[in-house]
């Protein structure tokens, strides 16, 4: 990439096919990249997020973006899949707000779904765009995912709050944020509540990881749902949107004025908090596990289970199959 680089990152529904070419170009934005997610299949508020999410998604990985604004890459078949276009620190753009799917060995391509029908795309010096010029691409991990950065180096990644987030802010927030007396307020301890933890509640109810959507519902902010139809310019929802990206990226912010929490995240930590944020709320990473608050102790009728595998992270591998793992009960 010649300035900055573009990328999609590719979020995906919950089991895996064999690769299918996929096209897609925007021209929402100059500076980006494609994140790619899948949604599970199972409808339930309480089980993926706070009135958000409907469905936990896993991150299948990213893909570049060429200078015209084209992408071409592989996704997996029959699954439903979502993008974002990403900016050059990994955080969203522009969210597509509905799934797509692909059969086995289809092809598909696309001129801009969030562009405006009333416009057609800029004409460069060629017709073809410049990513139809090279093999698809393959999604690969975020740098936050790499092994040199502390990550498995796998593209394909669940989003868990409890193990992804919660970490960061027992290291970099607490000590001023804690249980007693908490700075502005606000705590961000990781009691278990009874669905969730305190500090994702505190964040929800303050809608500092952006605004709430729900999805396939209207809201107080207007009509954002996922298949409510509104059209929303870039960076209205998610990373751009969200005070907590704000104050933990902007040395400047009103907010910090005593202490610089610019310099509390490392690179790689902002980018997980990110990925967090650009989730729509997503609390747990799949369906599998037990998680009301009362499972965090033995059960008396099943003497095998064990406590430690309340609210577990399910492995990518784990997520995205439709059969239970063997923890699940």
């Amino acid at each position: 990439m010649s300035q900055i680089e573009r990328r999609i990152r590719i979020l995906a529904a919950i089991s895996g096919q064999v690769p299918t070419s996929g096209g897609d170009r925007d021209q929402t934005e100059t500076d980006r990249q494609i994140l790619v997610h899948w949604p599970t299949m199972v409808a339930s508020n309480s089980s993926s997020s706070w009135t958000a999410a409907l469905w936990p998604r896993v991150q299948w990985g990213v893909v570049p973006v060429e200078e015209d604004g084209s992408a071409h890459f592989l996704v997996p078949a029959n699954r439903s899949l979502f993008f974002q276009a990403l900016d050059e620190n990994f955080r969203e753009l522009q969210r597509e707000r509905t799934y797509v799917n692909c059969g086995a060995g289809e092809v598909r391509s696309c001129t801009g779904c969030h562009g405006q029908s009333s416009r057609t795309a800029h004409v460069g010096g060629s017709l073809t765009p410049l990513a139809l010029a090279r093999e698809p691409s393959a999604p690969q991990p975020q740098p936050c995912d790499l092994v040199e950065n502390g990550g498995d180096g796998i593209a394909g990644q669940v989003i868990h709050y409890p193990t992804d987030i919660q970490p960061i802010l027992d290291a970099k927030c607490v000590g001023c944020h804690g249980a007693s007396e908490p700075a502005g307020g606000l705590r961000l301890t990781g009691e278990i509540t009874a669905f969730y933890n305190t500090s994702y509640e505190e964040l929800g109810k303050r809608e500092l990881a952006g605004p709430i959507i729900p999805e396939f519902t209207s809201f107080l902010h207007g009509d954002r749902g996922n298949f409510n139809g509104a059209y929303l310019p870039p960076k209205q929802l998610g990373s751009p949107a969200s005070k907590l990206i704000a104050v933990s990226t902007d040395a400047q912010h009103p907010a910090i004025a005593k202490d610089n929490h610019a310099q509390m995240l490392t690179e790689m930590e902002r980018m997980i908090v990110s990925r967090l944020v650009d989730s729509n709320y997503q609390f747990y990473g799949s369906y599998f596990g037990r998680q009301h608050s009362q499972w965090t102790g033995p059960d008396p009728n099943q003497p095998a289970y064990d406590p430690a595998d309340c609210r577990r992270k399910a492995t990518f591998e784990e997520a995205i199959n439709f059969l239970a793992p063997p923890w699940h009960r």
